[in-house]
């Protein structure tokens, strides 16, 4: 994921985020309508379909696994591409109060077939093995920001070892958002449930599960989002008229704290992900966007919405009555843009073609719809699955854009662990954001990229991600203004701090890593080995481990040189 501060307790270094990000060369399951729901409408008449440039090789895309639900209304026929040009290697050197509307009644997660453990997707030795289904009821005072949530999860073991407790990972409660409005309960009785640090939510199970057995948890919630500040409170924050919810409900995750850098957080997929919203005013259809496919709303205004997902690991919400929305189709996929402060139809040709460019180099995305959100507060960015928001100031900046949609791929659908191997999903998104838009990524950074988030200082909530290697103008041909990082020595009184810091370690570092293995194995292999992961371990959770022996299984080439020199491995 994709938070972003400079230093802590800075405003306007939050606000230099994005621009930041640019440099990094970044330059570089049915159910029927909620009562009182109006049929949903067709959707908004889609801009012309975007052209898919080819792939660098000509490997065959594999099937998606697991189809989407259908959209509203089927948008209208692609036409052919034309594709674009190969593109070219990068170089591998640097260069009101109203009454809160009750929820309707919350329903079971509907359950899955008995499984035994090769029925789920994989799971690395000590993450747990499980099936799991939520569904989230809100209850929503738009102008206030109260959110009354009731929470239901469904959990089926699917490994060999007994299940005793399950961990949930209630970042809200770090960020003094979250306020438990009921017990915790495991199928209607109350649960031995308590916190074990600031976000760790642990529950017992009694009895606990075997293969194959179930439960269902209850958790009723109250959150108050309030105007933040810091990039990291960011993702749950009510600014600008819009309200944003992201990391926003507990979720089963590995025994954890908050920590201020990074992404403190670790996600399992979920075969079905339900969200009902009901606001306490009537607000337009386009006013609430989320992750997965709205499967019904309002016809012109209403109070409720009901969205589903399947095979996604998180979900976001967020709701603008202001929100103006444009949408462009690649292929089965709708790009949805919600925006505010910006004309949200340039913005979606931006992230359609990004889509498109990215969907040819990693195989089919496999969700109906794909939305980019416009969230109040300053420079911030950060991905969700089906769902990207992205900062006022930095909704329209392509590299930014292109590094979190990648995260679709590198995070959504490829999994890892973001607290102990960031470098997975922020290396590629760095590496994938500049090699579609044909830019070479360098760092001056010396440390292994392999190394857990906490291998740098930080406090709980605030850290410093990035050195003080600073960003300089940088003016194209056409005379367009860009930023790009420059180099540290001329900037900084202690070089090594700068060119060591997070973020020019595990995204510019990491991204020079893979550039310089696709390099060595050439287009064909490389691609096509980072095709055949994502297939392999579709919705599952991958280890750096995975990834290289992939990469090794790939190819013909020594790249024994290359790994020794930026890993541990």
């Amino acid at each position: 994921m994709e938070t972003k501060i400079r230093t802590s307790g800075s405003g306007d270094a939050a606000r230099l985020v994005i621009l930041l990000l640019a440099a990094a060369a970044i330059l570089v399951v049915a159910s029927p309508p909620s009562i009182g729901a109006d049929p949903a409408l067709p959707v908004e008449t889609p801009a012309p379909p975007v052209e898919t440039p080819a792939l660098p090789f000509e490997t065959p895309a594999p099937p998606v696994e697991t189809p989407a639900p259908p959209v509203e209304t089927p948008a209208p026929p692609v036409e052919t591409p034309t594709p674009d040009p190969t593109p070219a290697a990068p170089a591998t050197t640097p260069p009101a109060t109203s009454p809160t509307p009750t929820p309707d009644p919350t329903p079971t997660p509907t359950p899955a077939s008995r499984t035994t453990p090769d029925d789920s997707p994989d799971s690395p030795p000590g993450y747990p093995s499980i099936r799991q289904a939520y569904d989230l009821d809100l209850s929503v005072r738009v102008a206030t920001g109260r959110v009354d949530v009731v929470e239901t999860i469904r959990i089926e073991n699917t490994g060999p070892e007994p299940l005793r407790i399950v961990n949930l990972s209630v970042l809200p409660r770090a960020l003094r958002a979250y306020t438990p409005t009921g017990a915790v309960t495991v199928d209607g009785r109350p649960a031995t449930a308590s916190f074990t640090n600031r976000t760790n939510l642990q529950v017992v199970l009694d009895p606990e599960l075997r293969l194959g057995d179930a439960a269902v948890l209850r958790i009723p919630f109250r959150l108050t989002v309030r105007e933040t500040s810091g990039a990291f409170s960011a993702r749950l924050n009510r600014q600008s008229g819009i309200l944003t919810l992201g990391n926003w409900f507990p979720i089963v995750s590995t025994a954890h704290d908050v920590y201020g850098i990074g992404d403190p957080q670790v996600s399992f997929d979920a075969e079905t992900m339900r969200i009902r919203v009901a606001t306490d005013r009537s607000l337009p259809r386009n006013a609430v966007a989320a992750t997965g496919t709205l499967v019904a709303g309002p016809r012109t205004t209403g109070r409720r919405w009901t969205f589903e997902a399947h095979h996604v690991r998180d979900a976001a919400v967020s709701i603008a009555p202001a929100f103006r929305l444009a949408v462009r189709r690649v292929g089965g996929t709708e790009v949805r843009v919600y925006a505010v402060s910006v004309d949200p139809a340039p913005v979606a040709k931006i992230a359609a073609d990004a889509f498109a460019r990215l969907q040819r180099l990693y195989g089919p995305y496999g969700y109906r719809s794909l939305a980019v959100v416009e969230a109040g507060a300053q420079g911030f960015s950060m991905e969700f699955p089906t769902v990207v928001l992205m900062s006022r100031d930095g909704i329209e900046k392509r590299s930014v854009l292109a590094h979190e949609i990648a995260h679709q791929w590198f995070y959504g659908l490829l999994g890892n662990d973001q607290i102990e191997e960031p470098w997975v999903d922020e290396a590629f998104a760095v590496f994938s954001s500049a090699a579609i838009r044909h830019k070479p990524v360098s760092s001056c950074a010396s440390r292994r990229i392999d190394l857990p988030i906490h291998a740098w200082p930080a406090g709980p909530l605030e850290g410093t991600w990035f050195g003080c290697s600073g960003i300089g103008p940088v003016v194209a041909p056409d005379g367009t203004l860009s930023y790009e990082f420059v180099r540290p020595e001329t900037r900084c009184p202690n070089p090594a701090a700068s060119c060591n810091a997070y973020f020019e370690t595990v995204y510019l570092r990491g991204a020079v890593f893979l550039q310089e293995l696709r390099s060595r194995m050439g287009d064909v292999a490389f691609f096509g080995a980072v095709r055949k992961l994502i297939a392999a371990h579709r919705h599952g959770l991958v280890t750096g481990q995975d990834v290289l022996d992939h990469l090794r299984a790939g190819t013909g080439k020594n790249l024994e040189p290359v790994i020794a020199r930026f890993t541990s491995r």
